[in-house]
């Protein structure tokens, strides 16, 4: 492992000149010139010389390598101040100021988030699984005997909806609204998952037939962005009479990748057939069960129970030639800086100025096999995720109270 830094120093400025007092005379006069803010471009890397060699022979030549850098943009400010005497005799008191300073900068920053890299790693098994199309046949085969109720409920919504403007005015709008929960619960939650499935065993039993071995660069990206801010009063003095006032904003930028060459042993793999095409196996047992346990949905909209199962006890023919991590993140920071009156202190004139600066991450990890994603509870952006889907379909259990087509997981 190899550490290079590189620093640019920042010079700091400082002229404080304050006159006054029974003789006018100069009470502080301060000119200094020294480093305030230091800069640098930090690089830790593994050199590796065979690459050339392993990539010729479809080996993994992937290097860990981090890379940090800061770099500031600072203004001078100016300031002209005056604090007044209570004593006759004694003339009040001038101060001109002249800094140069970067305000308040975050020592540390928050480079990680969870769901963000959960989401990075579904995209890319997404894209896996989009080269393998298998499918698990369990819960179809499962809740097959549902069939024939769903195909009867399709067809008596045509009967039910005429019922139910013969009624609406009788019921006061009750029976309107137990029809669209009804209807809305048998197409969500029967006739759109029975056609998805349809289509999905459909294109399954296709790929089983024409699979072939090949290699593919998947990839899969995420990425969030925020901002914060705060306003403080320096600790830091300015001209006589006068503090500095920091009003700073922060835009946050995170975004993670995975990357990698995969080979798909699709038929020449011994431990691939049709049942694991399918997930007819003991493996698979558990997350299905999962997916056939009443109302489990609504856990998964709040927790990522489902998709943790899905990934711990299925998997596909697939072997990585490299992956790597790739995590990214930018603080953008803007400091306005302006003086403060303190202590009787007088402002007669200033120039405040804006500091800019930026901290950036960038950091690669080559990793052995694909992580497992992780079990917890979802953010707040994730469960608003087709949140009028979720809420019609609450709502529509609410308004039913029953229904026979309950047990299928939801579309959507």
């Amino acid at each position: 492992m190899v550490t290079k830094t590189d620093i640019v120093m920042y010079p700091y400025m400082l002229k404080n000149s304050t006159t006054g007092g029974s003789a006018d005379q100069v009470i502080d006069n301060i000119h200094r010139m020294d480093s305030f803010a230091t800069g640098f471009d930090t690089t830790i890397s593994n050199s590796n010389t065979l690459y050339r060699r392993q990539i010729a022979k479809k080996a993994n030549a992937s290097t860990a390598y981090t890379r940090n850098i800061t770099e500031y943009n600072i203004p001078v400010v100016r300031c002209n101040s005056l604090v007044r005497s209570t004593n006759p005799s004694i003339k009040d008191t001038r101060g001109f100021h002249v800094m140069r300073w970067s305000g308040v900068v975050p020592s540390s920053f928050v480079t990680t988030d969870t769901a963000c890299d959960d989401r990075a790693l579904n995209k890319l098994k997404r894209k896996l699984s989009s080269h393998t199309k298998d499918f698990n046949l369990i819960v179809p085969l499962a809740q097959i005997h549902e069939l024939r109720q769903t195909i009867v409920g399709a067809a008596n919504l045509t009967t039910g909806l005429l019922e139910t403007l013969l009624s609406i005015r009788k019921t006061k709008g009750k029976s309107a609204f137990k029809y669209a929960s009804e209807a809305w619960l048998t197409y969500g939650f029967g006739i759109a998952p029975l056609v998805s499935d349809t289509k999905e065993i459909c294109e399954s039993i296709q790929a089983y037939l024409l699979r072939e071995d090949h290699t593919s660069v998947l990839t899969g990206t995420d990425s969030i962005s925020w901002s914060s801010g705060r306003s403080t009063l320096s600790s830091v003095a300015g001209a006589i009479g006068t503090k500095f006032e920091d009003h700073a904003t922060i835009h946050h930028e995170l975004s993670y990748q995975y990357k990698g060459g995969f080979n798909f042993t699709l038929r020449s793999a011994n431990d691939y057939g049709v049942l694991d095409h399918f997930h007819v196996n003991l493996p698979a047992l558990i997350p299905s069960a999962w997916e056939l346990v009443p109302f489990s949905w609504v856990a998964d909209y709040f927790a990522t129970v489902g998709p943790f199962l899905d990934d711990v006890f299925t998997g596909s023919p697939v072997n990585a030639i490299y992956l790597n991590r790739t995590r990214k993140y930018k603080a953008t920071g803007s400091n306005f800086i302006s003086y403060k009156q303190v202590n009787g202190g007088i402002i007669l004139s200033q120039t405040p100025g804006s500091s800019q600066w930026s901290y950036r991450l960038f950091n690669r990890t080559p990793l052995a096999s694909l992580p497992r994603s992780s079990l917890r509870l979802r953010t707040m952006d994730e469960v608003g995720r087709y949140s009028l889907n979720k809420l019609a379909n609450l709502a529509s259990i609410l308004g039913m109270g029953h229904t026979n087509v309950l047990p299928r997981k939801p579309w959507r």
